[in-house]
């Protein structure tokens, strides 16, 4: 709508379409080439990223350039971290660490099987030259609510990823959950916390 009130010579010509269909989003213009290609988020939760990387040589010029940002889930914040050390006995706690990393470490989780030097090397595969490639902690403080313990601990509807405790379920930790809950609840609820994550920043020019 804000594009439609520009003049025809410098309106944008807006495509919508999802980042792994490019080719068929830009089947008009087949003759189309970009001096830049500029995304946020694109390859995360794609499972094929070196599928998705390899569409967008056709369309970049030969001296373009994609610049991509990704966050990194495999760098995310461990909730057990947040808890005091003494929440549970230290063998309790070690199980639920063991956990919750198994859930960062899933060898066939798109969202999670992958990290910087991983996306480095996909991108030469692809037909890439990374000019640039660099991980980025970052940290933001919010606010823990109800809504956040609802979705670390209640049933994730179908077709969603599988809920934080329905992960420490299948660890064989069931038992525990009742007074998990209840430990982040009381340390945690209505307290501002800072959670970590990181994000990927991505230069690369066709080879």
């Amino acid at each position: 709508r804000q594009a439609e009130n520009i003049d025809a010579l410098n309106r944008p010509r807006i495509v919508v379409g999802e980042a792994a269909r490019l080719a068929d989003a830009l089947a008009a213009d087949a003759a189309i080439r970009f001096e830049a290609m500029v995304g946020r988020n694109v390859l995360t939760r794609v499972p094929d990223k070196g599928a998705l990387l390899r569409q967008l040589i056709p369309f970049l010029a030969p001296d373009g350039r994609v610049a991509l940002v990704e966050t990194v889930p495999r760098h995310t914040q461990r909730l057990y971290q947040l808890l005091a050390p003494d929440t549970f006995s230290p063998a309790v706690m070690a199980q639920i660490a063991e956990a919750e990393e198994a859930i960062y470490h899933h060898d066939t989780d798109p969202m999670v099987n992958w990290d910087a030097d991983d996306l480095k090397t996909m991108l030469v595969e692809a037909g890439f030259t990374p000019e640039r490639v660099i991980l980025e902690p970052q940290q933001a403080e919010f606010l823990v609510g109800a809504h956040h313990l609802s979705r670390w601990f209640d049933d994730a509807p179908a077709g969603k990823r599988p809920s934080y405790a329905r992960r420490l379920r299948s660890h064989g930790l069931a038992e525990i959950l009742p007074d998990l809950r209840a430990a982040f609840e009381r340390q945690l609820l209505n307290q501002s916390i800072v959670w970590h994550s990181a994000v990927v920043f991505v230069l690369a020019k066709p080879i």
